[in-house]
């Protein structure tokens, strides 16, 4: 990483992430005294304040579905807006960790669903021969995220 990039991203772990300056140096390799200097310079607490994300203003709305169907149990609408918020946009469209291993497999997990449902429609031969594998595959794609 270079200088440059290091201080853009450590700049987005600070505004838009909301991380420590401890822990957005650590993340980039920059000292904590200087990463404080060029954030006071650059008004980075402002910006923190006023930074809101795509995936900010998702989890705030789903939160506040989810606050409302539990203050009100006996409403199933409630929580039924709330299953539907979180179906229309499920962690890993708007996620910044994209390299996080829970959410590639969230992802993985999907896509071997979808094809499962597929094969189970079109082709049950193909089905038959990738179904002892499936398993296989998923702990292999885990292990190899883990360990990246």
């Amino acid at each position: 990483m270079t200088r440059r990039e290091s201080w853009e991203e450590a700049r987005r772990l600070v505004v838009q992430e909301k991380l420590s300056y401890a822990a957005a140096a650590e993340a980039t390799g920059l000292s904590v005294s200087t990463l404080q200097k060029r954030a006071a310079a650059e008004a980075w607490q402002a910006q923190r304040e006023t930074a809101s994300t795509y995936g900010d203003q998702v989890r705030r709305l789903k939160v506040e579905a989810l606050r409302a169907a539990l203050a009100d149990a006996g409403d199933p609408q409630k929580l039924y807006a709330w299953q539907q918020l979180e179906k229309a946009w499920p962690e890993h469209r708007y996620s910044t960790a994209k390299d996080d291993p829970k959410v590639r497999l969230e992802v993985l997990l999907g896509v071997i669903e979808g094809l499962v449902a597929y094969l189970g429609e079109h082709d049950r031969n193909a089905l038959t021969a990738l179904q002892p594998h499936i398993r296989a595959y998923a702990a292999w794609q885990e292990a190899t995220w883990a360990s990246a």
